[in-house]
């Protein structure tokens, strides 16, 4: 008698011999295993069973709490992630293509895994790792020494490279910032290169540039010039901390082009540059209808249209407020959606703003109110568009803002000549100059108030200076004393200016007392002229 049994890809066939008695009754004689073969992966196993037990490329060993299992052997993977009914595959090697989604080990290396390349899931090599020949060995940092003959991976910065002395460096047009990761040489170029917009007579012209907040990782910077085209002139070098530079020895009537480069030395074996330079043709026209809308004592009120040619993309507009020279305002206008456009940097000034105008505003009129001037101060206005080489033609306007009752005088005084008590003698100081907001025609004194105080030739009167006095008949005791008052006359200003407001503080009629008001005029009427 044959019994079948089957348990998935496993058959067990128990054979039973029987043997006959002499009284006719079948006796059992044997039962034993005949075969039992190819167990799937994960599935329950026996040590004592025939090799052919487990699936090919599988063994059966134990499996911790589980008991004994048909597992893969080293270098296969299990096709079902070690469930029943799995199959042990070679492991992949790196490069080769793998199964998305499939078993966390079925890449041989161990730092490797199953990725989406151009050319399909491939075993790759982890983050800094590298393919050496089908293992996945860990990268060489920057500065670090590398082996020739390797993949070009091999460095941990995709812009580095193994160079000839055998070093992970940057690759050229590259330099190494200060987070150890190579960055564009671009980065290194000076912004705002300035030199002089229209035809001059002189022999010399300055250049001008904005240092980069990369200065730390230059060297030296090198000014390139050349004339009227043809060859170049020998470099100049200049200091990393310097902005600017006086060309002197030039000859009137002749175009240059100058060129500012960035000299870098640490991130290479050898020095590389990068550079701004200003070609003829490249800088943005000259802004169109500027028109001065209002002019107040501490604002004032612009509008212009954009060049008539750009030359370029428009990044904005920059406008620059100067006193003899010196640059007191500059407002920068960034253009926050033009296509293209890059950020406008500031520039050298005391007084740094910025305004973000749209692309309609940018490419057709803009109005704008600069405020936080000073009165009756003559300001050099520039106004000029923004490209990608820098801000282009300028056109300047003088303008003085409108004037302001004067400040305070200064260092005002009231004492007695000696043994004279009927006289006040009075001293001041001219108002200091931020305050002084005008030209000061003269000074006015109310005496029987004790104030003083300056005028403008608008005639606008300045913030009064007072000072309670006590006159005194009397040569005992001090002057300013103010228990001295019951015996002589006092003089307060209650901001009034006639004899009535005296009358108010219940004194008598006295000829100490005036309610006249005393003018006493400037000598020089030029503002300049009257600083102290």
């Amino acid at each position: 008698m044959v019994n079948y049994s089957s348990h998935v890809n496993a058959i067990w066939v128990t054979v039973v011999n029987c043997q006959v008695t002499a009284n006719g009754n079948a006796k059992e004689w044997t039962s034993k295993p005949y075969v039992n073969t190819e167990l799937e992966s994960g599935m329950t196993c026996t040590l004592s069973n025939l090799p052919t037990e487990c699936i090919p490329n599988s063994v059966c060993k134990s499996g911790g709490d589980t008991g004994l299992k048909c597992t893969c052997k080293s270098g296969y993977y299990d096709s079902n992630f070690a469930n029943i009914g799995g199959s042990c595959i070679l492991e992949i090697l790196v490069d080769q293509g793998c199964t998305n989604n499939g078993p966390s080990d079925q890449c041989k290396d161990l730092k490797s895994q199953c990725t989406l390349t151009s050319g399909g899931y491939k075993c790759v090599c982890l983050s800094y790792y590298y393919n050496d020949a089908g293992t996945c060995t860990q990268q060489v940092t920057l500065n670090d020494t590398c082996s020739a003959g390797q993949p070009t991976d091999q460095c941990s910065d995709p812009k580095a490279e193994c160079t000839s002395s055998l070093k992970c460096y940057c690759q050229n047009g590259h330099f190494e910032n200060s987070g150890n990761v190579c960055t564009q040489m671009s980065g290194l170029r000076v912004q705002n290169l300035e030199v002089p917009r229209k035809k001059t007579g002189e022999v010399f012209f300055k250049i001008t540039w904005t240092i980069p907040n990369t200065v730390d990782f230059i060297n030296k910077y090198q000014i390139k010039i050349t004339v009227n085209g043809g060859t170049a002139e020998n470099l100049i070098d200049i200091v990393k901390t310097e902005n600017q530079y006086n060309m002197t020895n030039r000859q009137p009537g002749h175009t240059y082009v100058v060129e500012v480069i960035s000299v870098e030395t640490a991130s290479r074996p050898g020095s590389q540059t990068t550079s701004v330079d200003l070609q003829a043709g490249t800088i943005a026209g000259l802004p169109q209808n500027i028109i001065l809308v209002e002019v107040k004592s501490r604002s004032i009120k612009l509008s212009w249209m954009k060049p008539n040619d750009i030359k370029g993309i428009l990044n904005g507009y920059r406008i620059s407020l100067r006193v003899e020279g010196v640059c007191k305002v500059e407002v920068v206008y960034q253009c926050t959606d033009c296509v293209g456009a890059q950020t406008i940097l500031p520039t050298t000034c005391d007084v740094q703003k910025k305004v973000n105008i749209n692309s309609v505003d940018a490419n057709s009129k803009v109005v704008t109110t600069i405020d936080g001037l000073f009165p009756y101060i003559s300001y050099d206005v520039w106004i000029a568009a923004v490209n990608e080489d820098g801000y282009g033609e300028r056109n300047e306007t003088l303008v003085t803002t409108d004037s302001e009752a004067p400040g305070k005088v200064t260092n005002f005084e009231i004492m007695t000549p000696a043994n004279v008590f009927t006289t006040m003698q009075v001293s001041w100081a001219i108002p200091v100059l931020r305050e002084r907001n005008s030209i000061i025609k003269e000074y006015i004194i109310k005496h029987n108030i004790s104030g003083l105080y300056a005028a403008n030739i608008l005639n606008q009167h300045g913030e009064k200076v007072q000072k309670i006095y006590f006159a005194s008949s009397k040569s005992k005791g001090s002057r300013h004393e103010r228990e001295e008052s019951k015996i002589g006359d006092q003089y307060e200003d209650l901001g009034m200016d006639n004899v009535s407001s005296y009358q108010e503080l219940g004194a008598k009629d006295s000829p100490n007392v005036y309610d006249q008001i005393g003018r006493v005029h400037t000598v020089d009427k030029h503002y300049e002229n009257m600083l102290p």
